[in-house]
């Protein structure tokens, strides 16, 4: 189950949407098992899911007095990448945008 504020979806912009709608959907873990293989339900069959939490987890307080540790330093190398979604494609996956 997500839970998505209606009021911030009305006023943010297709990619704001877009990147809220896709935040959450990383929140949605599948148990895996020793060999990484997914755990399924005995009752229904389906996967075994669990809350994922954030890849990183920092104050910007603890940081700067204790540095970066490896999973902030490789947000930042990710951070200094262009990103996948350009203005342009976002607009060429609205289905909106295509008819209008």
């Amino acid at each position: 189950l997500i839970t998505i504020d209606a009021t911030y979806c009305e006023q943010a912009t297709d990619r704001d949407f877009c990147r809220l709608i896709e935040h959450e959907l990383y929140h949605i873990g599948v148990e895996r098992d020793e060999d990484g293989e997914p755990i399924y339900s005995d009752n229904t069959g389906l996967p075994k899911h669990y809350l994922a939490g954030h890849d990183v987890e920092v104050f910007f307080g603890e940081t700067k007095r204790w540095g970066a540790d490896e999973n902030v330093k490789r947000l930042v190398e990710i951070a200094k990448q262009a990103p996948f979604v350009s203005e342009t494609s976002m607009a060429a996956c609205c289905g909106t945008c295509v008819i209008g």
